[in-house]
């Protein structure tokens, strides 16, 4: 998951509490390392240290990131996902 703010923490609760999704397979990227690391603490999940690290080790890669940051995100990533 790339972005673990108000929204993307939700989402990660959600997907958590009703086991759509083990923890084992869950990991985390925030451009706030304070906010990674809570949700890394609080979910007891993997993270990541960057979003590339993310693609590159994920099947399926859910982006909750602010409208404002959706374009950087996706030209930072979008190199590697169509190599997959």
């Amino acid at each position: 998951m790339i972005g673990v703010g108000k929204i993307g923490s939700a989402l990660l609760k959600r997907l958590i509490y009703t086991n759509t999704i083990t923890k084992d397979k869950i990991i985390i990227y925030n451009i706030d390392e304070e906010r990674l690391k809570e949700c890394f603490l609080e979910y007891d999940v993997k993270s990541a240290e960057n979003n590339l690290e993310i693609v590159q080790s994920s099947k399926f890669i859910l982006i909750a990131v602010i409208p404002q940051e959706i374009d950087t995100v996706l030209r930072e990533i979008g190199a590697v996902l169509t190599e997959k």
